[in-house]
């Protein structure tokens, strides 16, 4: 089946991937009308013969990995995606045809039944893979970032941390990560150069007052420098399949309460408190259309019930394969990961786009800030601070 038939509304074509669900036999479109939701989201109602009501699919565009995921991994998870009719893997221009999900409530109005929905949702993605390396290495193409690197590995990631540093220093900042970092980093070093590049951009310039202070600064390179103590925490857990991404915005929670989770573009293999603290950071933050991070008017639910509620559903499933205690001691280390890999080298983009721009965002006041154009940075920086404040607690507890 080519996509230009299904792109082009043909309901021979939509008649032919129904067909493949044996309910669906004999099943006839006759007409397809298309409506788009977003730049990457075109929803089809399909017409059928014989029936009064349409049904509804979804076309998204995507990327190579989430179109394979829902050819080879989504069908092991039909209790958290949507079903999938149809993928096509080409690179950036892949496209899936997915169920439309009926969401009950948007993450801005979800009640503590809703928390609980979404973090058990979670726990019962990590249970399908806890340990599954059977599993995961069928996937020639998931990536464990945590692995170690092979041999035929170095080359291409060293020369990659050359033409990093190169880049740096192109724009005038020192970063400073020694061999040692780099080599027990294995295939995160990329990630942590990239980290690093922050830590010296705001050294630069002292800091960045009301979020950043010198001596969390200093905290997060020391943790650069010498990353053995956090990756051996995290390396030790059990590998099961990562989500990568696991934000409030790419959850939907149905009428019947259950959670279903979306954008499975970063997933990797990879233990699962990194997910864990993903979500739990975040949890009590929403996305706004504009792209910038708002605190919950009034939080629904506290980290500690949170955290309980997928280490409780975890338990009940897994029974003594999951070692909750040591779990629980893996969280500091999960913080810790969350700035380095994700925080930091967001923050360096930034920095450096804004620095394009002829701003300097640490030195610029919250007017300043909305004057620029760069309102979400005021929004951002509460949630960044006390990101900051959890992890410096987090790396002394390594």
């Amino acid at each position: 089946m080519e996509i230009k038939q299904l792109r082009s509304q043909r309901p021979r074509a939509w008649s032919a991937i129904l067909a493949q669900e044996p309910e669906m036999a004999g099943i006839t479109v006759t007409r397809v009308t298309r409506e788009k939701v977003s730049p990457r989201l075109t929803r089809f109602t399909l017409d059928l013969a014989g029936h009064q009501d349409p049904i509804t699919l979804i076309g998204k565009e995507t990327d190579a990995t989430e179109a394979r995921f829902y050819q080879e991994i989504a069908p092991r998870l039909p209790f958290l995606t949507p079903r999938c009719w149809f993928s096509y893997v080409d690179g950036p221009q892949s496209w899936v045809v997915l169920d439309e999900v009926m969401v009950a409530r948007p993450p801005a109005r979800w009640l503590p039944g809703d928390a609980a929905a979404v973090m058990q949702g979670l726990a019962a993605l990590h249970v399908e893979f806890w340990d599954r390396e059977d599993l995961l290495d069928q996937v020639a193409w998931l990536e464990n970032p945590l692995e170690g690197l092979a041999l035929d590995e170095r080359y291409l990631v060293r020369r990659r941390v050359l033409e990093q540093r190169a880049y740096y220093a192109a724009l005038d900042v020192a970063v400073a990560l020694s061999d040692h970092a780099i080599w027990s980093s294995g295939r995160l070093a990329p990630y942590f150069l990239h980290a690093a590049a922050a830590v010296a951009f705001l050294r630069q310039r002292g800091g960045w007052p009301g979020v950043l202070t010198l001596s969390d600064l200093d905290a997060a390179a020391d943790l650069l420098d010498d990353p053995v103590p956090l990756l051996y925490s995290l390396r030790d857990q059990p590998l099961t399949l990562q989500h990568g991404a696991p934000f409030n915005h790419h959850w939907q929670v149905t009428p019947f309460n259950n959670a279903c989770l979306l954008d499975w573009q970063q997933i990797s293999a990879g233990p699962g408190v990194v997910d864990l603290v993903h979500l739990v950071e975040q949890f009590n933050w929403l996305l706004t259309d504009g792209g910038a991070m708002l605190p919950r008017s009034m939080p629904i639910a506290s980290e500690e019930t949170l955290i309980d509620s997928y280490i409780l559903h975890l338990a009940a499933e897994l029974g003594p394969l999951c070692d909750t205690r040591t779990l629980r001691q893996s969280i500091p280390a999960g913080r810790c990961f969350h700035l380095l890999a994700y925080w930091l080298p967001r923050l360096t983009d930034w920095l450096v786009e804004a620095r394009r721009q002829g701003h300097t965002l640490s030195v610029m006041s919250d007017e300043q800030l909305q004057a620029a154009g760069l309102a979400p940075w005021v929004a951002l920086k509460p949630q960044l601070a006390a990101t900051i404040n959890r992890f410096v607690a987090a790396a002394k507890m390594l």
